[in-house]
């Protein structure tokens, strides 16, 4: 606690959370990827959380980096921007090459890269579909090679209209299907659809299957 305030102000400009709330909206400001972006988990390991976050609408990737502990921690991580170089624009942290961070105790840092992401193409999806092990649904999984990329889910009675299911914008990309919505032993085919940064498509194989009872 502290003294009554009586009639002085109890607005301070220059407390401390304050300060840090304003770097942090200046940071997301600068950075709309940190608002919008795709998140992708680079590093959990201990005492550490290294995420990219993509957004394919500006062409770009931030890293951010947490550390709870109580020593500095030093990791390399992959990113979806090879052949950059790097420089931190939040934290007092360190970076170098691609891409190792230097994280300070009880600290976060993010990292930006020099240029934008490659403008390849997605890899052609390849699309599973099994009962998931946590719901009553189905899942559809689609693994993607290559540049990052957004996934659409469709599914289709066989001879009937797709319907999109389900959008996914980091990697594993999955939907989920709603086996109550068909009669049993319904047979059911799903497609993937993958879109990469460049605005180019790549569309899985048809797969077929009977959604569980």
């Amino acid at each position: 606690g502290g003294p009554p305030i009586g009639t002085g102000s109890s607005f301070d400009v220059t407390n401390p959370l304050e300060a840090w709330l304003t770097q942090l909206a200046a940071l997301r400001d600068a950075h709309p990827e940190l608002a919008t972006g795709a998140s992708v988990v680079r590093r959990a390991s201990g005492a550490v959380l290294v995420v990219s976050r993509i957004d394919a609408a500006t062409g770009r990737e931030v890293v951010v980096a947490f550390n709870n502990g109580t020593t500095p921690a030093t990791i390399t991580v992959p990113t979806a921007t090879p052949n950059a170089s790097w420089s931190v624009a939040f934290g007092t942290g360190t970076v170098k090459g691609n891409l190792t961070i230097t994280i300070p105790p009880v600290s976060a840092l993010a990292a930006v890269p020099s240029t934008g992401l490659p403008k390849a193409a997605p890899g052609t999806p390849k699309l599973t579909a099994a009962p998931d092990a946590l719901t009553d649904y189905d899942a559809l999984t689609a693994t993607v090679a290559g540049a990052p990329a957004s996934v659409w889910f469709a599914i289709r009675r066989p001879g009937g209209s797709w319907q999109k299911v389900a959008v996914d914008d980091s990697a594993p990309y999955r939907g989920f299907v709603d086996p109550l919505q068909f009669k049993k032993k319904q047979k059911v085919q799903a497609v993937a659809v993958a879109r990469g940064v460049d605005g180019s498509v790549a569309v899985s194989k048809v797969v077929t299957f009977t959604p569980h009872d």
